[in-house]
């Protein structure tokens, strides 16, 4: 059966005003996973059933089966401490049923979802459960879309959850496309208004750039389920580098590992602050090596960077890279040095 891949983040950090120190928790909860079937007489239709070994059988317990999907009880334990094309009315009660046992154990906290790829899709049946945690505004466009953003004026805090549904190889035939592209006018929308208003922006959504290294056989994000197109990932990671400077952070879910993504600027040049410059007392920032063009590179990429690394490795170039390295740093050690020199000169040995 197809799990419910009901991906949520938990957060109180826009909420929880702590006296002293100006410092919040969330949790990041995703992939539930929940298998109604999992200890019910019709366990057959549930993981028992995806699995070649047949005599295979609850060894492990109610909760620690490792190749099953959830039980609610495994659920229910962990909210507490810290399905193959299953109709929408059956996908809305098991999400139903999540969004119940979150308002109870988190009834003074703000839960923000964000819809997985096995998520039913954006309705009003999704905007009344989930009306208690969101307000109107973001109501309105998680109905037509499934995606929404809330802010935090007084903190200049900003969240933006996204329907990565829209941009996946896995997204069914009723989604329309224009939903996907209105969504990036959207994004790039709120994003450039976060800009203008000094906002921080935390962007979550249930799948997210890169790509699954795994490549585990047995996984549902291995086989593309979900998983964002090239063109989309190619996007939002052009997206993130150009309001670097506002995004803060990124939350998402899908491939069932901790992992950190980091996504590089195409190019970036590297300061240094001339403390022993004379212009009259005034700290001077200069430049002291542009990446693409200290190191040749057409673009900072993988590939290229993996290219510049082999080349360092090869003797002879190895030894060119480093005595240009060298007599760029000596050169500027030397020019210091003098510049230090003058200044001792001129405050000590000169008479006044």
């Amino acid at each position: 059966m197809t799990p419910i891949t009901f991906a949520i983040f938990i957060t109180s950090l826009f909420w929880l005003n702590l006296s002293d120190a100006k410092i919040g928790y969330f949790w990041h909860i995703t992939d539930l996973h929940y298998d109604p079937f999992h200890n019910s007489p019709e366990f057959h239709r549930g993981c028992k059933h995806n699995r070649a070994n047949s005599e295979h059988n609850h060894r492990n317990g109610r909760h620690r089966d490792h190749t099953c999907d959830s039980s609610w009880p495994l659920i229910q334990n962990i909210l507490s401490s810290s399905m193959e094309h299953l109709s929408d009315e059956v996908r809305l009660e098991a999400v139903r049923n999540v969004t119940d046992i979150l308002g109870r154990t988190f009834s003074s906290q703000f839960v923000f979802p964000a819809l997985g790829h096995n998520d039913p899709p954006p309705s009003r049946k999704l905007v009344d459960m989930w009306m208690q945690w969101l307000p109107s505004d973001a109501l309105q466009t998680f109905e037509t879309g499934g995606y929404y953003t809330i802010e935090h004026s007084y903190s200049k805090l900003r969240i933006v959850v996204l329907n990565s549904v829209l941009w996946s190889g896995g997204a069914t035939k009723t989604d329309v496309p224009h939903r996907g592209r209105a969504q990036w006018e959207w994004l790039e929308h709120v994003l450039s208004k976060a800009r203008r208003k000094n906002e921080m922006v935390y962007l979550v959504a249930h799948s997210g750039p890169g790509v699954e290294e795994r490549h585990n056989a047995g996984s549902s994000s291995a086989s593309g389920g979900g998983e964002l197109t090239p063109t989309a990932n190619a996007r939002l990671v052009h997206v993130v580098r150009a309001f670097s400077d506002v995004i803060a952070g990124q939350f998402y879910g899908h491939r069932h590992a901790d992992t950190f993504r980091i996504i590089y600027s195409e190019d970036y040049t590297q300061y240094y602050l001339d403390v022993t410059g004379k212009r009259g007392g005034e700290l001077h920032w200069g430049v002291e090596y542009n990446l693409t063009q200290y190191y040749g590179l057409r673009e900072v990429t993988a590939a290229s960077l993996d290219g510049l690394a082999k080349k360092i490795r090869n003797s002879n170039d190895r030894t060119m890279l480093y005595n240009d390295f060298l007599q760029d740093i000596l050169f500027k050690l030397y020019v210091r040095i003098m510049t230090i020199y003058e200044i001792l000169y001129t405050s000590f040995l000169m008479p006044v």
